[in-house]
């Protein structure tokens, strides 16, 4: 058996500049070419993206896949689930999320910014 959990903490400085930080309640679709751009808007120098899934937005269990220039950097399956990505400065054009199939959308939170 593996227990599945991780601790700890990192801050992150977002400046005073209030375009820095965002944050978008979004309903994922099972569309593979969805990416940041679409969701946000025209995103440049993403440096941090936290995705949490806040509750199913379909009959089956919510799934998302999140893909960084193509690969998968991240699958999030399950109500409550959530992680942190690095993007280092990438675009919101080469960010992707998705669901797998019209029943495991899911609504999400997330929170994106550019370090200053």
């Amino acid at each position: 058996s593996i227990d599945k959990s991780v601790g700890g903490g990192k801050e992150i400085s977002c400046s005073t500049t209030a375009t820095n930080v965002g944050y978008k309640d979004y309903t994922t679709t099972a569309t593979t070419t969805t990416t940041l751009d679409t969701v946000l808007g025209d995103r440049d120098a993403i440096d941090f993206l936290m995705v949490k899934i806040r509750e199913a937005g379909a009959s089956g269990t919510p799934d998302v896949s999140i893909e960084i220039g193509g690969q998968i950097a991240s699958k999030l399956i399950g109500v409550g689930d959530v992680c942190l990505l690095r993007p280092s400065g990438a675009n919101g054009d080469v960010i992707e999320m998705f669901s797998s199939g019209s029943t495991t959308l899911a609504k999400v939170d997330i929170l994106y910014g550019l370090e200053s």
